[in-house]
């Protein structure tokens, strides 16, 4: 009696019991790799969420410290808690406000009659608030900037900045 045939090949019985230990092996390396795209695409959102900020932050901060004073008020715009009129070296005044979640950027020149451009600055940013050191707001030198916004998964992420205005 031959205890070996040979036969060329596997059997189904031999072909099912491999594959089966197999996918018993794969299963948790699966699970694994669900979890670590989860934890990725959470982090990503926090990630964006704060540069988003970040990138708002700087953009006020930096024109704030070049700028050459605030103003009071510029084509029915009032420089406000809510709205920041600064003057440039141009004698151009340039507004940021919010405009639902988005951070803009508004542009008059010395000789225009309104704002011109109204660019998006960065994105959401659910709320943003000017504080000044003086009353009234344009002979303020120091400004605290507030900045809060939100990621995908509903986390709130805050920043602020105070910067003194230095005219030369």
């Amino acid at each position: 009696m031959c205890l070996f045939r040979n036969d060329k090949g596997f059997s189904f019985a031999e072909l099912t019991i491999t594959i089966s230990l197999v996918a018993l092996l794969l299963i948790p390396f699966f699970g694994l790799l669900h979890a670590a795209l989860r934890y990725y695409r959470t982090t990503e959102s926090s990630i964006e969420g704060q540069q988003n900020l970040r990138i708002a932050m700087e953009a006020i901060t930096s024109e704030l410290r070049r700028c050459q004073g605030l103003i009071g008020k510029a084509a029915d715009v009032d420089l406000s808690e809510e709205n920041l009129l600064l003057l440039t070296k141009e004698q151009d005044i340039i507004w940021y406000y919010l405009s639902a979640q988005d951070l803009r950027r508004a542009v008059k020149g010395k000789w225009d009659s309104q704002f011109y451009g109204h660019n998006p600055v960065a994105g959401g940013i659910t709320s943003l608030t000017f504080s000044y050191n003086q009353m009234p707001f344009a002979h303020s030198n120091q400004i605290t900037v507030i900045i809060t916004g939100q990621d995908e998964a509903g986390r709130l992420y805050e920043l602020s900045a105070t910067v003194v205005i230095r005219v030369d």
